[in-house]
């Protein structure tokens, strides 16, 4: 599909979407790390390894979905390295084979958001799962897309499905900013207006915790976080078009930068600023001497 234009596209299987040209907000956080962690990105779609969280977060979109039997198959309680699980796959190549403990976790946590009664609220109303939008950014000319898990008939309200460690409170929010989830938001929000002149009115994260027990949790993404987005989005198209001119896709800059601490980090002691000036009198020195000397003679 290299001769995409702006638009919404229903229909699209997901694996045309990211064949697709235009960049999504899985490209600017690889491009805002480096450019050229997105050149290789780029240049080696579909190289990238799977780890079993993504694989079994990836499956639980698709049992939200209703499309999970058609892409999914169980496999056999063997280790993926065996040859019994080799050979299974080898004769299903158009399905993406799950071992039993990850087809029991896909189901777990499909039940408990059916059970969630905020989760049943909101995706009962009329919507659509895994519509996607390109549109042509106005600032920059670059070619922008996004596909939201589920957006009501409206276009009012936008549904992310996110499996995570944690779903209470502060370690979700702390793993959404790490994710850079307040881009995905700005962007889908912007992108939705962008084709259609509708601007959602909510943007909702559904998460469930991917360990027993399975708990649910749904937050609406705020103002601050998708003015945080667009500024990160901003920032990063115009750094892509600049990349794109150019020819050069940079690592990290070249110099030296001061470490320093990370925010959680106890502050130092004033007095702990200095180095201490003070010298060991000369008795002590000695007697360190001589204990040193007789530790050295016992070699």
């Amino acid at each position: 599909m290299n001769n995409v234009q702006s638009g919404i596209y229903p229909t699209l299987d997901i694996e045309a979407y990211h064949r697709s040209p235009g960049i999504s907000k899985t490209g600017l956080v690889k491009l805002d790390e480096a450019a050229a962690v997105y050149r290789y990105a780029i240049d080696h779609l579909g190289d990238e390894s799977e780890s079993k969280a993504l694989r079994i977060g990836k499956a639980l979109h698709c049992k939200m979905e209703g499309t999970f039997e058609h892409l999914y198959i169980d496999g056999p309680d063997a280790a993926r390295n065996t040859k019994i699980w080799k050979e299974f796959e080898s004769s299903h190549p158009n399905k993406v084979c799950l071992q039993p403990d990850e087809v029991e976790a896909v189901e777990n946590m499909k039940k408990a958001v059916d059970a969630y009664r905020p989760a049943q609220t909101i995706l009962s109303q009329p919507g659509r799962n895994e519509v996607s939008f390109y549109w042509i950014d106005p600032r920059t000319g670059c070619l922008c897309k996004c596909r939201p898990d589920w957006v009501s008939a409206d276009l009012k309200t936008v549904v992310d499905f996110k499996t995570a460690r944690e779903v209470l409170h502060h370690e979700f929010q702390s793993d959404a900013y790490k994710h850079r989830y307040f881009v995905s938001a700005a962007m889908t929000i912007d992108g939705i207006y962008r084709t259609t002149g509708i601007k959602p009115e909510r943007y909702i994260f559904l998460a469930v915790r991917s360990t027993p027990v399975h708990l649910v949790a749904t937050y609406d993404a705020t103002a601050d976080e998708i003015a945080l987005g667009r500024g990160f989005i901003r920032r990063n198209l115009s750094f892509l078009r600049r990349c794109q001119a150019s020819g050069s896709w940079p690592g990290l800059p070249e110099e030296i930068l001061p470490l320093g601490l990370p925010r959680f980090a106890p502050k130092p002691a004033a007095e702990d600023y200095e180095i201490d000036e003070r010298m060991a009198d000369e008795e002590l020195i000695a007697q360190l001497e001589r204990e040193f000397e007789n530790v050295a003679s016992g070699f």
